[in-house]
């Protein structure tokens, strides 16, 4: 029995190994035609491909020289439109002299603003100095003067209420 397979199993094989030589053998026919079909198709289409891109790229280009010239006519309406606009009521103002005005009122409440933040910034100065005394530029500092003259006075308040418990009136 197993004589019998190995026989089926080698003719199997046998088999194989011819239809596997036939595709190879086919392969090797077909392969010449895929290469001069495939060389045909390199040199022709290149050319078509070639054409067709530039005349795309022509006409983009084309289409984008449009859309700068209309940006640009666009851009001097607005222009137009907003820097040349007259009031009807007096015809000689127009948006470029009330900007110009504008700009200079604006400089001048610039100017204002800076003399302004430097006498703030002077008056700072000062009470900062105030400050510096205040909190001790010397030996003695004024907090110090503060706090003595706080203990005295709640110590002559308890002395009178001492007193007060002992009969003194506070008459005379």
């Amino acid at each position: 029995m197993q004589l019998a397979q190995i026989e089926t199993l080698e003719t199997e094989g046998d088999r194989a190994h011819d239809r596997i030589e036939q595709l190879i053998r086919k392969i090797h026919q077909i392969h010449p035609r895929l290469q001069q079909r495939l060389a045909f198709a390199v040199t022709k289409f290149p050319r078509n491909m070639a054409t067709r891109n530039s005349a795309n790229n022509d006409l983009l280009a084309m289409t984008i020289e449009a859309s700068l010239v209309k940006v640009s006519l666009v851009r001097g309406q607005t222009h137009n439109t907003l820097y040349d606009y007259r009031f009807s009521k007096n015809p000689e103002f127009n948006m470029k002299r009330a900007l110009v005005a504008a700009h200079a009122k604006l400089k001048e409440d610039e100017r204002k603003m800076e003399e302004e933040e430097g006498a703030l910034d002077r008056e700072l100065a000062d009470y900062q100095k105030l400050l510096d005394i205040v909190d001790g530029g010397g030996n003695v500092s004024f907090r110090q003067i503060i706090a003595d003259s706080a203990r005295v006075e709640k110590e002559t308040e308890e002395c009178r209420r001492d007193l007060r418990r002992l009969g003194w009136t506070g008459e005379n």
